[in-house]
């Protein structure tokens, strides 16, 4: 028995060493066949002739800003005091009426002294100085929506990284009659000790067909793309599509806010500014197609990738978006 033991041991061990010298051979032959197919390519990339660029997002009765640029190659360096130029005569015009010129301000914006009001068509032309066509762009000042209710619900679940979450309930009356477009936003006043800092909220997630259906947040206890903070969506966007001139009641979650705002766990209290905002449909594509561009660059190999998106624009003769908003907010104090 013990020599029969002693064959079967010695026939077991010598079939491990012949599977791991089988299995170390496979991998270096892999590795060479990785690695001797490894080929560098220079590639050359087709040069783009500079487009002029305007960005303004204006709100009701507050102060016009707009930005304006060229647009650069992706490999140029661009120094951060040279991201806005002052090269360019704007005129404005506020209902088909001329208004006033534009002036350049504090080194790297335009603005205007007239503040339009819900329901105003604002309207810009951009005669650059450098002799390119001249740029046409205009909106429309929507009219406010009030929030109607907010109830606050903490810890509602939390993900596989004991990351907890909150969530609130919004509701509002969507006007009839014509195609809306919306933004919540949420931001926490954080109070640790003696310190007060601000921060917007991370990880938004919902169940709701309005909100899921625009492809951009992700639902309740899904991690999403958690993992790049830079490219999470920093409000929910969406439109009226499946609740035309209704009462609608939403349900966001959103990942705790506050819990580390000295640069370690350090839950305190905390109160939320909730914003909703009724916006043009410029801005709605606008933000929309940002949030999927800014997703879309975290593909890779592992994770998949996608199709480049295509950034929005209603600049005539350029790029950009000039794009309006009226805002409402709220202020909850869930403690």
């Amino acid at each position: 028995m013990k020599h029969n033991f002693f064959i079967a041991e010695n026939f077991d061990v010598k079939h491990m060493k012949r599977k791991h010298f089988t299995g170390l051979v496979l991998l270096t032959v892999i590795l060479y066949m990785l690695f001797s197919c490894t080929k560098i390519v220079n590639i050359e990339l087709p040069t783009t002739k500079p487009k002029p660029v305007v960005f303004s997002l204006i709100e009701n009765k507050h102060t016009v800003k707009l930005y304006f640029n060229n647009s650069y190659n992706i490999l140029d360096y661009v120094d951060s005091n040279h991201l806005y130029s002052d090269k360019a005569d704007i005129k404005c015009y506020l209902n088909g009426q001329y208004q006033e010129n534009l002036y350049y301000k504090e080194g790297y914006f335009y603005t205007l002294n007239t503040s339009p009001n819900p329901g105003d068509t604002i309207a810009v032309i951009v005669s650059p100085e450098n002799g390119q066509q001249q740029l046409f762009a205009e909106t429309v000042i929507p009219s406010k929506i009030s929030i109607d209710t907010i109830v606050f619900t903490d810890s509602v679940f939390h993900d596989q990284d004991e990351t907890y979450y909150s969530s609130i309930q919004l509701s509002f009356n969507d006007p009839a009659g014509r195609k809306n477009f919306y933004e919540i936003y949420i931001r926490a006043k954080c109070l640790c000790d003696e310190t007060v800092e601000y921060e917007s909220v991370m990880g938004y997630h919902s169940d709701d067909p309005v909100i899921t259906s625009e492809g951009i947040i992700t639902p309740f206890g899904s991690t999403g793309n958690a993992d790049f903070y830079d490219t999470e969506p920093v409000s929910v966007i969406f439109s009226d599509s499946l609740f035309s001139g209704e009462n609608v009641l939403l349900n966001i979650a959103f990942m705790r806010p506050c819990e580390y705002v000295t640069g370690q766990y350090q839950p305190c209290k905390f109160a939320l500014s909730v914003y909703l905002s009724n916006v043009t449909k410029e801005y709605y594509l606008y933000r929309k197609t940002l949030y999927k561009h800014l997703i879309s660059q975290e593909s890779n190999l592992w994770s998949g990738y996608v199709e480049p998106i295509q950034m929005y624009s209603n600049i005539k003769g350029g790029l950009g978006v000039f794009a309006g908003y009226t805002c409402d907010s709220a202020t909850v104090n869930p403690n």
